[in-house]
């Protein structure tokens, strides 16, 4: 009887720890993926269609100006409806340090070989870009107690 108590009590002891090793694998398997959605206009309408598009990471709001963060992101073929569009976006979660950052959208007709027109001003991304950094800096995770 002792021994198929213990057996039992062992049994639900694994189950709690393997609970607890998952529940912690499924806190770190966030993204650095974000969607990032922008309006825009050509020629003074609500822009239609479909539109290549770049996007560039900088340290300052001025077109122009600042340092470049990361690789310059193209995504060919993007939908645009009633000038609204939605893109995914990853430049890393070493890109969001705390710093102000603000995004550079570059657009042209798809399959185009014209020059990007780069829209202005530079959208400084916030609060919500930021919490993957919450998950790349957990303070706890610092002193190895995640």
């Amino acid at each position: 009887m002792k021994t198929q108590n213990l057996l039992s009590n062992t049994r639900g002891f694994i189950a709690a720890v393997l609970f607890v090793l998952i529940s912690a694998a499924a806190v770190v398997a966030q993204t650095t993926t974000f969607t990032y959605q922008g309006r825009f206009t050509d020629s003074g309408s609500a822009a239609n269609g479909t539109y290549d598009m770049q996007f560039k990471l900088f340290d300052s709001a001025s077109v122009g100006s600042g340092t470049q963060i990361g690789a310059t992101i193209t995504n060919a073929v993007v939908t645009v409806s009633s000038g609204v569009f939605t893109v995914q976006l990853d430049y890393g979660a070493a890109a969001f340090p705390g710093a102000d950052r603000f995004l550079e959208t570059g657009v042209r007709p798809a399959g185009s070989s014209s020059p990007y027109t780069i829209l202005s001003p530079r959208q400084q991304l916030t609060s919500a870009v930021y919490a993957i950094r919450a998950g790349a800096t957990h303070p706890l995770s610092e002193r190895g107690l995640r």
